[in-house]
C-alpha cells in the first residue's frame, strides 16, 4: 500500500495490486508518487520484523536505493501483524519493476516486486 501525504497535508492510500480473477494472479499497479512536493511512503506487511527490536536494525533496498525503515514494529490493528514504513525517494520515479529486499536482524525476507511509474 502508498501513503501519499501532499504539501497542504491531505493524505490519500493507494492499492500496489490487484487481483486478477481471469489469471488468479496479483497484478502490479504503477505507482505514481504524485506531483513535486508529494511524499510517498510504501507500506509493508509481515511477521517476525518486530523481532529486530528497533527500526535501526532493518534495512530496506528498492533496486539499488538503500531506504531508510521509518518505522518497523507491530501493526496496531491486527495482533500478531508487522509493519515496516519506508519513504520512496523521488530518484525512484521512472524505474519501472524494482524488486524490495528486507533485512531485519540479519534475516533476510523474501523479495518483491514494485512497479513504480
Amino acid at each position: 500500500m502508498i501513503l501519499r501525504i501532499s504539501p497542504n497535508g491531505s493524505r490519500v492510500f493507494l492499492p500496489v495490486s490487484v487481483f486478477n480473477p481471469v489469471s488468479m494472479l496479483f497484478e502490479a499497479i504503477p505507482i505514481d508518487q504524485g506531483l513535486e512536493g508529494d511524499q510517498s511512503f510504501l507500506i509493508l506487511f509481515g511477521t517476525g520484523i518486530r523481532s529486530a527490536g528497533a527500526s535501526s536494525n532493518v534495512t530496506a533496498t528498492i533496486g539499488a536505493i538503500q531506504v531508510e525503515a521509518l518505522y518497523a514494529g507491530p501493526q496496531n490493528d491486527f495482533t500478531g501483524l508487522d509493519q515496516i514504513n519506508l519513504k520512496l525517494p523521488a530518484t525512484l520515479t521512472g524505474s519501472g519493476d524494482v524488486e524490495i529486499q528486507l533485512i531485519a536482524s540479519g534475516m533476510e525476507s523474501n523479495s518483491v516486486m514494485i512497479r513504480i511509474k
